[in-house]
């Protein structure tokens, strides 16, 4: 939700459930939220089906909750039942990105809670040659969440002009594209809509 629609707009949802009203939006919502962990019962090819060998058996996915109430792994636990055993990266990620000689740019959506922007930062700190390139009103994933800005730093990085990937401004006024973009859209009018004072969707 915070993803796609932003904090406004989830806070305009968690009030409304606290106050008892939208239940059938909120299981909507997190039905969608299902499908996006563990890409079960989804056409097609998912995300999942291509990094869950690393994702849960390297870095971590999954492990045990540690009680929070924003702890990712809340959403990842029944998924890791079906996914590799986390056994441990093997290597040291972040000593290796300090002896990277090619560009590692970092791409980092301010609403991205799956790879927050201190981890990008990180990222940053470490790589010889490793700018930031920052999107807002992004999620994770830039080439779902804003494919154009992918092209523009994809362009920018083969042609190793990373000087043009500071330009913040001329990558937020590139267009928006794809389903990602829609699904924003849809959520943010349909909160807004059954949220109005007598509506009790």
């Amino acid at each position: 939700m915070h993803e796609f629609a932003g904090r406004h707009v989830l806070e305009r949802l968690l009030r409304a459930r606290a106050d008892g009203r939208l239940r059938r939006t909120w299981a909507r919502i997190a039905g969608l939220g299902a499908g996006e962990v563990d890409g079960a019962g989804q056409r097609y090819l998912m995300g999942p089906d291509l990094v869950a060998g690393i994702a849960y058996g390297q870095l971590g996915y999954g492990l045990p909750v540690d009680g929070g109430p924003l702890d990712p792994q809340l959403a990842f636990a029944d998924a890791a039942t079906r996914r590799p055993t986390y056994a441990g990266e093997p290597f040291d990620l972040p000593a290796a990105l300090t002896r990277t000689t090619w560009p590692v740019v970092v791409v980092s959506g301010d609403r991205d809670l799956c790879t927050p922007r201190p981890v990008a930062e990180r990222a940053v700190d470490l790589a010889p040659r490793g700018p930031l390139v920052p999107l807002c009103e992004a999620g994770h994933s830039a080439l779902d969440t804003h494919q154009e800005a992918a092209l523009h730093v994809a362009r920018a990085t083969a042609d190793d002009d990373l000087p043009r990937l500071g330009d913040t401004p001329t990558i937020d006024d590139l267009p928006r594209r794809g389903a990602s973009r829609l699904v924003g859209t849809a959520i943010t009018a349909v909160v807004r809509a059954t949220t109005r004072p007598g509506v009790a969707a």
